[in-house]
Formats: C-alpha cells, structure tokens, sequence
C-alpha cells in the first residue's frame, strides 16, 4: 500500500520443527528443556526454554513493540528442583500461545510485557515469604496476601491469567485453582475499575484551545521552517556552531569529544549570535531557547502538535499515528468529489501488522507536510535504512540533541510535551459541560476535574470526543 511499510509476516513453523518449537496451539506437555522459543528469518533458533533471555522478533507487529524478554530475576531461585523457575516461564508461554484468543493469534508482545513483570512479581513474593509460586493460586489466603502487594493496574492481567489458568487442563498447568481466588480477583477488579475511573471526553472549549495552541505551534515552525533546517544542517555539520565555550576546553555539546580544545576556541560561534545569524530570535524568545539542546526539543514538540492534529482529523489511534511514513497521503475521486486517505498500519481486531486506510480531511496536510520536513532532518542520521521513512523518527538522533541515540529504532514520544504548551484550566462551563454529557456521574466530587486545575490531554481523548462531538449536535 502506497506510504506504509510493509510488514514482515510471522515466521512460518516448518514441518521439521513442529516437534522441537514452540507455536500457537502447541501441546503444552511439551514445555520444558531444549524447547526451541524462537527463531531467526533463517531457521537458526535464537534462544531455547533454559535460557534466561528470550526473544520473539516474529511477533513483533509494530516498531515500538519490544520483542526481549528477561528472566534473569530467576536466577534467585531458591526452590527444590528449581519449580518456581520453571513455573514462570511454563505459564508465560501457556499465556502466550493458549489457542483461546478472539484472534486466533499468539497474545501481543506489549500484553506479554505486563504479563512478564506481573510473573516477576509473583516471583518475589513467593521468595519473600518462602511459598511456592503454585501455592499462591492454591490457597486464598496466600492470593489475598499477593493481591494486597499488586498496583490496581495489574488486576486486570492477574484476571486474565487466571482465566487462561481455569481453561487448562489440570495435567497441562499440575493444578487446579482455587475458585476463592478467582471470586477475591473478579472483586478487586470490579472495585477498582469502575465508571467513574475512566477519562471522559474533552469540553469542547479546551478542544478548541488546545486546537489552536497545536496549529499555533505549527504556523510558528511553517514560518520559520527555512532558515530553521539551515541552521540545524549546520549545527548537525559543525560541533562548534552554536555552542557555548567553556574555559576548560569543553562544549556545551553532549556529543563533544575531547580534540575540542583551547586551540579550537576561535571555531566556536555561541548559541545567540549563531541565532541571530538565521534570523531566529522570534522563536527564540517565544520559546525560551537557552542553548542549542532546545532546537530540537522544539522539533520534538512540533512532531507532538502535529500527532495530536492527525489524531483529530483520522481518529487514528497512538500507536497507528507512529506507524506513519513519508508519502502516506492518498487521493481517490469518489461518488461526490475527491476524497483524501492516510495510510497506515493497523493491529485493531486482527491482532495483525495489517495496512489500513483512514478517510481525512484536506487540513491533515500542512502536518504531513512539516512532519515530512523534520524528516529529511532526522532520516540522514537514522542508521536503520527500513526506519528513515518514518514521519515521527525521535529529535535524539541529531547530533546537539539531550536525548539518548535511539538508533534501535525508537519513535517520538509525547512525553512532557504537552507541559511545553500554556496549561488549560477547568472552569464551571467545563464542568456543566461534562454533567450534561453524563449526568449520573459526580464530576464535582472527581479530584481529577477540579475546577482551577489543569486539564490533562491524552491522545485516546481525541478519537473519543470526534466520536461524541456529532452525536451531539444530532449528526
């Protein structure tokens, strides 16, 4: 599909290696030393049962999803025979490849994530009070003592675990659970998340606020854009320019190496004047620019602006927005004049990379067209040739960038970028608004929603209150 890369399919299981790998709907008596758990794109295993650290890069559906695994915390066990060692990693592959998803696919790798560190955890309790780690699904008493040790956030993978744990067979899990445990679960997960806990939609005046602030943000990069990427061109050239001589012979450069010396002193230009040389100081000033390391956050919070207006226009969710590449725009003469597709990937309801298309409208192009600018600023140093084609490639690559090299492929993050824009604040109008939008719920009394307190933006929010927006104006 036009402006998507393409996925790479999972690797088949060769007939050969039906007997000696794990898969999806294996038979689970099979688990145990010498199990091959992955494999390359040649064949090649990549890591086996024993081993402490495991690798699936065949389930790895997206490019932030992370395909390592570590079990090293298993080396502090302290059981006869080493049971809890192999407990753990025989229930996290019956999680994983239990043939009873809606999918028909192996659980995600981001699911297994939250199921690794809930068995880590189940770990340690087991050492510290000296139990077996079966013994907590076992006794009530034991669970109950576990459960009251786990963040509300885990309740809802204990949940799940259990119910995989109930649906196998007693001689495949060695055990049959408690039925107290699963009721004590079910309790706290019901208690824990109700309703009230979930974050309503955005009042339509800090829509429109936060609206503005994001294409504010955009005209401020659309008008400065060409002296911009010359100065970042030569900054990204030239290790000197734009930074600030010290006396002891450094740089205010992270990436400055010690042949920076004295003797290199009359090379440096420093940060204002280097400005004041591309005509810069409005952004500058606006946006509080001390040194050169806040060039690129400011390209970081423009990608971040530019997210959050394709969220709007698409109702594409996170994770599909990162997945954007240069070219991904598409024209198609319809029924009733032209119509305007992104393409992306998408994971939703396959549980496959599968490409995807979203109906838009004509204002998504000025942020694809900035984000494809910021590109060709960040591709050149991106060492992975399949990742260059990315629209939201991280800003720490560049060279005078604060942040980590991410050459592993990391994309932009949101993170404290919407605390670079003004704050929001909740106001009585905010609260009316949400009371009409559902009555039976006490915003009010909700510390979350306080009026004078600032309202706290996620990109989730934005797809819901596209969804809700025309239902309310009978559309």
């Amino acid at each position: 599909m036009k402006g998507v890369t393409e996925k790479a399919k999972p690797f088949p299981v060769r007939v050969e290696h039906l007997n000696t790998d794990v898969f999806y709907g294996m038979d689970f008596k099979r688990i145990g030393p010498g199990l091959v758990i992955s494999r390359d794109s040649t064949g090649s295993p990549i890591c086996h049962f024993e081993d402490y650290e495991w690798s699936f890069p065949a389930y790895k559906l997206q490019l932030k999803d992370k395909c390592d695994f570590s079990f090293s915390y298993l080396k502090r066990d302290t059981s006869v025979d080493l049971t809890s060692t192999f407990f753990c990693k025989k229930i996290f592959l019956m999680r994983m490849f239990f043939p009873g998803s809606k999918s028909g696919q192996p659980i995600r790798l981001p699911s297994m994530h939250v199921m690794g560190l809930l068995l880590r955890k189940l770990f340690d309790f087991s050492e510290q009070h000296s139990v077996s780690v079966q013994a907590v699904f076992l006794e009530s008493s034991n669970f109950e003592t576990f459960a009251d040790t786990l963040p509300v956030s885990l309740f809802k993978e204990v949940k799940l675990l259990i119910r995989t744990m109930n649906r196998l067979s007693i001689s495949d899990l060695g055990f049959s659970v408690s039925g107290m445990v699963l009721l004590s679960i079910k309790k706290r997960f019901a208690e824990a998340f109700k309703e009230a806990d979930q974050h309503p939609v955005i009042p339509s005046r800090i829509l429109w606020t936060k609206y503005v602030q994001y294409n504010t943000c955009l005209a401020d990069f659309d008008k400065h854009s060409h002296q911009l990427v010359e100065f970042i061109q030569k900054v990204s050239r030239n290790p000197y320019y734009a930074r600030r001589y010290k006396p002891d012979g450094s740089s205010s450069d992270p990436d400055f190496s010690e042949k920076s010396t004295l003797d290199n002193q009359d090379s440096y230009t420093d940060f204002l004047p280097a400005i004041d040389d591309f005509g810069l100081q409005e952004l500058q000033k606006k946006y509080k620019w001390r040194h050169v390391g806040n060039v690129s956050s400011f390209l970081s919070l423009v990608q971040y602006c530019c997210k959050s207006l394709i969220h709007i226009y698409t109702l594409m969710r996170h994770h599909e927005a990162l997945e954007l590449c240069t070219d991904c725009l598409e024209s198609v003469r319809g029924w009733n004049n032209d119509a305007l597709y992104v393409a992306s990937i998408s994971t939703k309801l396959t549980s496959t990379a599968a490409p995807n298309k979203w109906i838009t409208i004509d204002a998504i192009v000025k942020p694809i067209e900035i984000l494809t600018v910021i590109n060709s600023l960040l591709s050149p140093f991106v060492k992975n040739e399949d990742n260059r084609d990315r629209l939201f490639i991280s800003v720490s690559v560049l060279p005078f960038s604060n942040g980590v090299d991410p050459q592993d492929g990391k994309l932009v993050s949101g993170a404290n970028c919407e605390s670079k824009l003004s704050p929001v604040l909740i106001t009585e109008d905010d609260i009316f608004e949400l009371e009409a939008i559902d009555p039976f719920r006490n915003w009010r009394a909700d510390k979350k929603f306080q009026i004078g307190k600032p309202w706290r933006i996620t990109s989730h929010q934005f797809a819901d209150q596209s969804l809700c927006l025309p239902a309310r104006v009978d559309l």
